[in-house]
């Protein structure tokens, strides 16, 4: 069996970045700044 990803984090550095990330369907994590996209979305 190989390793499998059930999603994408990313930490985005300003305002301008978390609105880019948005445009693609990321959503914010609570409490912690960063953002999450599920692999099924990343195709």
């Amino acid at each position: 069996m190989g390793n499998r990803s059930i999603g994408l984090v990313v930490d985005p550095l300003d305002e301008d970045a978390v609105a880019f990330y948005k445009k693609f369907g990321f959503i914010p994590l609570p409490d912690s700044g960063k953002m999450f996209l599920v692999m099924a979305d990343v195709a």
